[in-house]
C-alpha cells in the first residue's frame, strides 16, 4: 500500500502492522546490536549525552517490504511487544516525531535523537552531527520513515521504528 500524503501515513502502518499481526512474520527478528546500560562509563554517557539512569538499545532487521509504511508495518508486528507490555503511549507533545515517507534524511533522525539526549551536552559533543551520531550507534544510512511505538513526556521512555532504505532499526531508550 503506497502513502501518499502524511494523514495516510499512521494508519497505513497501522494496517500493516494488523495484516502482519495476523498473518504471522515467519522466523524474522530484530537482531540486537548496540546497547548502553546505567553501568557504562561515565564518559560515554557524556559523549552521548545521555542524562539519569538511561538504557538505549538499538536493534535492525532487513527491510523486506518495498512501501516504508508496510515496512514499519512488519516492523512492530516483529517487534511483537504489545502482546506484552500493552500498546505504547504517545505524549501528544511527541506525535511530530512521526516522520512520513520521503527523502532519506538525517533530520529525522535527529529529531528522534533530540527526544533522549540533552542537547545542550550534545553541542559539546563530536556526536552533535546526526550522521556521525547514528554512526556511532550502528545506524549507517538515513532514515525515510519513522513510527513511534513508545514516547513519554520528560524523554524517559521512546520506542521508535526507524525505515531506512535496506532495514527497519528499533531504538528503545529508558531513562531512569
Amino acid at each position: 500500500e503506497e502513502v501518499r500524503d502524511a494523514a495516510d501515513f499512521l494508519p497505513s502502518v497501522e494496517r500493516a502492522y494488523s495484516r502482519f499481526k495476523d498473518q504471522g512474520t515467519g522466523d524474522a527478528k530484530f537482531e540486537s546490536f548496540y546497547s548502553f546500560c546505567e553501568n557504562e562509563t561515565e564518559e560515554l554517557q557524556e559523549k552521548l549525552a545521555l542524562g539519569g539512569d538511561p538504557t538505549l538499545g538499538v536493534s535492525s532487521l532487513p527491510r523486506t517490504h518495498s512501501s516504508p509504511a508496510e515496512a514499519l508495518g512488519f516492523g512492530r508486528a516483529v517487534l511483537a511487544d504489545e502482546d506484552r507490555y500493552g500498546v505504547g503511549v504517545i505524549d501528544d507533545d511527541y506525535l511530530k516525531l512521526n516522520s512520513p515517507p520521503g527523502s532519506p534524511s538525517w533530520a529525522k533522525f535527529a529529531a528522534v535523537r533530540n527526544y533522549f539526549t540533552d542537547k545542550d551536552d550534545l553541542r559539546c559533543s563530536d556526536l552533535e552531527d546526526p550522521a556521525t551520531y547514528a554512526a556511532s550507534i550502528g545506524i549507517a544510512e538515513p532514515p525515510v520513515a519513522v513510527a513511534l511505538r513508545t514516547a513519554w513526556g520528560n524523554g524517559c521512555k521512546l520506542t521508535a521504528l526507524l525505515c531506512t532504505e535496506s532495514h527497519i532499526y528499533t531504538i528503545s531508550y529508558t531513562n531512569g
